[in-house]
């Protein structure tokens, strides 16, 4: 088995929208990094 190939389920391609809003709305995403549209369209009002 010494040719045995890794395989990975959680890549992530970059998004550079989500990077911002990361970056300016950090309080919209939950401990786990998920985007919180509710807490972003209260924020906004």
């Amino acid at each position: 088995m010494a040719n045995e190939e890794k395989i990975t389920n959680n890549i992530k391609v970059p998004n550079k929208d989500l990077e911002a809003l990361k970056l300016h709305f950090p309080h919209c995403f939950d401990k786990d990094g998920n985007f919180q549209l509710e807490r972003f369209k209260n924020n906004l009002s």
